[in-house]
C-alpha cells in the first residue's frame, strides 16, 4: 500500500512531536497487554476448537495425557486447554518451556489453581528457559507450540 506524501507528513509530524513520549514497556507490561489484545479476538476460540478436535479424533480414548508447550508464555491458550481437559475427567502432566522469567511466573500461578482445583489429576513442571536448552527423556502425547514458531531462526 502507498501512502500519500500528505499521510507521510502527518506520521512524520506525529513522530516528531516534542510533546510525544514513548515509553518502552517491561515485560510483565507487555504480557499484560498481549493477554488483553489476545483476549478481544476469536483466534484463541479457534486454536483451541481445531485443538480439541485433534485430540478427539487422535487421543480421545486416552485417560491421560502427558503434554508439552513450548513458549508456553502466560498460558493464555494453555489453561483454557488444560481447564477443559480436566472438566473431562483426564489426568494431566503438563511440561511448560518458557524463556521469560514473567511469562513462567504467571503459568505457575495458574498452574497452582489448577492443582487446587484437581489435586490429584494435574501435575506440572515449568522450564525458565529456552527450548535450544531444554532436555527431556520424558515422551509426550500432546506437543503445543502456539504462537512459538517464528522465534527460531
Amino acid at each position: 500500500m502507498m501512502m500519500k506524501s500528505s499521510q507521510k507528513s502527518a506520521i512524520a509530524n506525529f513522530l516528531s512531536d516534542q510533546k510525544l513520549k514513548l515509553v518502552k514497556l517491561n515485560e510483565q507490561e507487555y504480557m499484560e497487554g498481549l493477554i488483553a489484545d489476545r483476549s478481544n479476538h476469536n483466534e484463541q476460540e479457534i486454536m483451541l476448537e481445531a485443538t480439541f478436535q485433534a485430540v478427539e479424533k487422535y487421543k480421545s480414548s486416552q485417560e491421560s495425557y502427558t503434554i508439552l508447550s513450548i513458549g508456553c508464555g502466560s498460558g493464555v491458550f494453555d489453561k483454557p486447554f488444560l481447564t477443559k481437559l480436566l472438566e473431562l475427567n483426564k489426568y494431566i502432566h503438563f511440561v511448560g518451556v518458557e524463556p521469560k522469567e514473567v511469562g513462567c511466573l504467571k503459568t505457575e500461578e495458574w498452574c497452582q489453581e489448577l492443582s487446587t482445583f484437581k489435586p490429584n489429576k494435574f501435575r506440572f513442571k515449568i522450564h525458565p528457559i529456552k527450548l535450544e536448552k531444554f532436555e527431556s527423556s520424558q515422551s509426550f502425547d500432546i506437543i503445543l507450540s502456539i504462537h512459538s514458531f517464528y522465534y527460531f531462526s
